[in-house]
C-alpha cells in the first residue's frame, strides 16, 4: 500500500506539470496572438 505522502506528492507532481503544460500554452496562445496582430 502507498503512503499517504507519496499519493500527496504523486498529486502535487502532476498539478505542477499540468500547470507547467498550461502557462506554456498560454504563452504560445498569447505569442500567436502578437505574431497576428503584427501581420495585420
Amino acid at each position: 500500500m502507498q503512503h499517504p505522502n507519496d499519493l500527496k506528492d504523486d498529486a502535487y507532481r502532476s498539478s505542477r506539470k499540468w500547470l507547467q503544460e498550461a502557462a506554456m500554452h498560454k504563452r504560445e496562445r498569447v505569442r500567436n496572438v502578437v505574431a497576428n496582430q503584427s501581420i495585420r
